[in-house]
């Protein structure tokens, strides 16, 4: 029996080992190697702000983003930093890159400890953008159409 390596790490076992066989195999792996993918990375963020609580309390923010990307059901959730104006993430997602027009959405928050997340805003750009960008781009969150003075920091590469 003829075997390759399938994605994954998977072992592929042909039936036989036809010439027809092994070429059909050979075709599927080089398809997959030339899917493009692209590197989406939450670098940072400035401009949040503290907030004053009751009696007089501090809050300052705990933030974190939510990104989706494309027609993708997947919405990834970076790590929380917390009691930070300036959060710094440096965390990545690796995405499948159909085209260059695809949106990233993402949404920033501050995580509450008790009752709902408070929502900062958000922002839409496509990854064309980012890479006609050198890669990097500083977008403004937004809130209900207005600018809100919170920014974050992404970039992305193609592999």
């Amino acid at each position: 029996m003829a075997s390759t390596q399938g994605g994954m790490g998977h072992s592929l076992v042909a039936p036989d080992e036809t010439p027809e066989t092994q070429a059909i195999l050979q075709a599927a792996d080089e398809l997959v190697k030339k899917v493009k993918k692209v590197n989406v990375t939450i670098i940072g963020g400035k401009g949040f702000k503290i907030t004053k609580k009751k009696f007089g309390m501090k809050d300052i923010p705990d933030v974190y983003c939510t990104v989706k990307y494309g027609s993708s059901p997947k919405v990834w959730r970076t790590s929380t930093v917390k009691n930070n104006v300036s959060p710094e993430w440096k965390e990545s997602e690796k995405y499948i890159l159909s085209n260059e027009n695809e949106v990233i959405s993402l949404d920033a928050w501050d995580a509450n400890r008790k009752g709902d997340d408070t929502h900062y805003g958000s922002f839409r750009v496509t990854v064309a953008k980012v890479l006609l960008s050198s890669g990097k781009i500083e977008m403004e969150l937004l809130k209900k159409g207005a600018n809100t003075g919170c920014f974050v920091t992404l970039s992305c590469f193609k592999e």
